[in-house]
């Protein structure tokens, strides 16, 4: 006699665990039932007669399966049978029907539904590290043949590289099993990314004259966009689809909005006086009826997306205008602009929650590793309070005002 029980999360967890498999029916959609294992494993499956057979087809595990979506499952799987497709017979099935390629396809079409244009971006970048897998059936890939593809990555174009790539595909497996409810487990999981290490290059002091003459030799947008991402501390992505319309001269400030934001958080930015300076050119000089700061004829955005050639170009212009090996500026990237800002703003002394609010970050563990760089600042107050604590034990503290009253 089949045993029938209203799917509910708590009678579920209550089910005690059996001797040998068994199996529940939920009270609420037909055919759908519920399978114990000795071990306690709970799975969720369809159990309805096709051509004279009865099949079973496996919806998903308890409770990374919640039970509303197994019923929506059974529900969807029920109506193909009513249209005459077999779910059981592997042609019909996704697993067998696309390749990592055509994963990709449908993750990138998903995306732009949630995703900011800049993560998408991302995600093109990180897919070209994947050709291996690009014409292997999903359901075939290994945890062996992502270890290959990590280590590989890892040993040519470094471990932070390599940890985008894994976070990357872990992320579009997921996507399968969740959304699509592909009955695979993630073959990247056990693999674990490199620990992320807080990066703290900046460009320094001793390095900036040489590397604003250099910069004087390149296009003037790009001159600009380097000092902006300087003197602003903006995201390389926020500063080159910066519009008008966000900006304010009045007020000084600059408004970004939660389209663009990284946390999807809106903010306004104050806008220095050296930013201001910039700004109030490229307004002048702006065409008519152009609305970004950094347009561009060439791209589908309509402002500059990506000017990694003009980058890697003054980095060359910086090490041939260096003799001495040792003084070689290297290691510098496009986003250590923006930490030289937040940078210089600790070695002035200023807090981290300043700096935070400049950069805006929205939590102070982002903000952390200026605080390090803070330490000149740190020792100078150290010893004015020391100072301050001799003058007490000799009885002079205060005195200096006194007299000045």
């Amino acid at each position: 006699m089949k045993k029938v029980i209203n799917f509910t999360k708590n009678k579920i967890d209550q089910l005690t665990i059996p001797q040998k498999r068994t199996e529940y029916y939920d009270a609420t959609e037909d055919k759908l039932c519920l399978q114990i294992t000795p071990k306690g494993c709970k799975t969720f499956y369809l159990i309805k007669k096709i051509d004279g057979k009865v099949i079973r087809l496996k919806i998903g595990r308890y409770p990374d399966m919640a039970i509303d979506k197994a019923r929506g499952k059974a529900r969807e799987l029920k109506a193909q049978i009513e249209q005459g497709i077999n779910p059981a017979d592997k042609k019909h099935q996704l697993k067998n029907e696309i390749t990592f390629y055509e994963m990709y396809e449908k993750f990138k079409e998903d995306s732009k539904l949630y995703k900011k244009a800049s993560s998408i971006r991302n995600d093109g970048y990180n897919i070209k590290y994947c050709r291996a897998l690009y014409d292997m059936k999903i359901s075939k890939i290994t945890s062996d043949d992502i270890q290959a593809l990590f280590k590989e990555i890892s040993l040519n174009n470094g471990k932070s590289q390599a940890s985008h790539v894994l976070e990357f595909i872990r992320a579009m497996f997921n996507r399968m099993i969740k959304t699509y409810h592909w009955e695979h487990i993630n073959p990247t999981m056990g693999i674990k990314k490199y620990p992320k290490i807080a990066r703290k290059r900046f460009v320094q002091p001793e390095e900036f004259p040489i590397f604003i003459q250099q910069l004087r030799t390149m296009p003037q947008y790009f001159q600009d966009f380097v000092m902006l991402s300087i003197y602003m501390g903006g995201r390389k992505s926020n500063i080159l689809g910066m519009s008008w319309k966000n900006i304010s001269f009045r007020a000084k400030k600059w408004y970004i909005d939660e389209t663009e934001a990284k946390n999807n958080d809106s903010d306004y930015v104050s806008i220095n006086n050296e930013a201001f300076k910039i700004l109030k050119r490229r307004f002048n000089e702006r065409k008519e009826g152009n609305i970004w700061v950094f347009p561009s004829d060439n791209s589908e955005s309509g402002h500059i997306v990506e000017p990694k050639r003009q980058w890697k170009q003054l980095m060359n212009k910086l090490n041939e205008a260096i003799a001495c090996e040792e003084d070689k500026i290297t290691n510098l990237r496009m986003h250590d602009l923006r930490r030289t800002f937040g940078s210089y703003q600790a070695m002035n002394g200023e807090s981290l929650i300043i700096i935070g609010k400049n950069l805006t970050h929205k939590s102070l563990q982002s903000t952390e590793v200026y605080a390090r760089i803070n330490d000149n600042a740190a020792r100078a107050a150290s010893e004015r309070a020391a100072e301050s604590i001799n003058l007490a034990i000799s009885g002079e503290y205060g005195e200096e005002n006194d007299d000045e009253e």
